[in-house]
């Protein structure tokens, strides 16, 4: 015996219920994926604010160190203060200090269109001539894509060919990969 299909007006209704579970369901899709859209765009915002609020911390931080008088050690201090290590604290500083150099890297940090990551790697290689370039390629590039190369870092010789052949891990043991 094969199988029994619904016939006449038993058909009808057995195709309204399956359209209508499909709206249902199509409903259900679209309310989620509009959830997790606006989830995504909060995201986004957050991230600009944790970027501007990292440029600002930056900032206090370098007028610590070229004002501050109660501070023997700024990088110390720092790494007391606020839960870093002294090698986080330097480097902290170190890119504060570059960005006085870079008004439109810092002016772009500030307004939250750049990451701390990506600051750190541009402070290594912009110059004053190089920076409104290097600023427009790091911005549209979303974070945990890799960036194209900046070049050699300053004082560096320029990277080995079929360097970029190397894995990860080997690189970076090599110095090649300075982020």
């Amino acid at each position: 015996l094969g199988s029994v299909r619904p016939t006449g007006s038993l058909a009808l209704l057995a195709m309204k219920t399956t359209i209508a579970e499909e709206t249902r369901a199509s409903v259900r899709v679209e309310e989620r994926w509009l959830v997790e859209q606006r989830q995504v765009d909060e995201l986004a915002m957050l991230s600009a604010h944790l970027n501007a609020a990292t440029a600002r911390w930056l900032e206090l931080a370098w007028e610590l160190r070229v004002e501050g008088d109660l501070v023997d050690d700024p990088a110390r201090f720092l790494a007391f203060r606020y839960g870093v290590t002294v090698r986080e604290a330097r480097e902290y500083l170190r890119v504060a200090e570059a960005l006085q150099e870079l008004p439109q890297i810092r002016a772009a940090f500030s307004r939250g269109e750049l990451t701390y990551s990506k600051v750190r790697a541009l402070t290594r290689v912009a110059t004053a001539s190089s920076e409104e370039s290097l600023r427009l390629r790091a911005a549209p590039s979303p974070a945990g894509t890799p960036p194209p190369p900046l070049g050699p870092r300053r004082g560096n010789k320029p990277a080995q060919p079929g360097a970029a052949l190397l894995s990860p891990s080997s690189a970076r043991a090599r110095g090649r990969l300075h982020d």
